[in-house]
């Protein structure tokens, strides 16, 4: 979907992040007004999302998707249901939520490289 779009759809805390990477490329993207002219002038580029009002909960368990299913299914007991982005990776998943009140920052790493679960809150950006 393009930054544009998402724009009309009421995701207005947007980021320009540089093709092929994660990382933002605007100085000041924590706390930049995104307006839709210049969400339309980003045509092309990877746009993220700023956690501020979009916390999420980013679980990379590499391909162990039954413990990601159930990190999912008790997020949604724990928080309500949310939109869920899957990636080629059988174990990971993206919970967006909409939230006026604030994520505490967590990050929770299984041993010995299994993975990892991560709450995205204010100051963190995601894809």
């Amino acid at each position: 979907m393009s930054a544009e779009a998402l724009h009309a759809s009421g995701y207005t805390d947007l980021v320009k992040v540089a093709r092929g990477d994660k990382r933002p490329v605007m100085p000041g993207w924590q706390t930049l007004n995104v307006n839709r002219d210049m969400a339309r002038s980003w045509e092309g580029a990877n746009i993220g999302l700023r956690g501020d009002r979009f916390p999420a909960i980013d679980i990379d368990l590499g391909e162990n998707a039954e413990l990601a299913e159930e990190i999912v299914q008790w997020a949604a007991r724990k928080l309500g249901g949310a939109p869920k982005r899957f990636s080629p990776k059988a174990g990971s998943r993206l919970l967006v939520y909409r939230s006026d009140d604030r994520f505490l920052k967590m990050k929770l790493t299984l041993p010995e490289g299994r993975g990892a679960v991560e709450v995205l809150p204010v100051g963190r950006q995601y894809l």
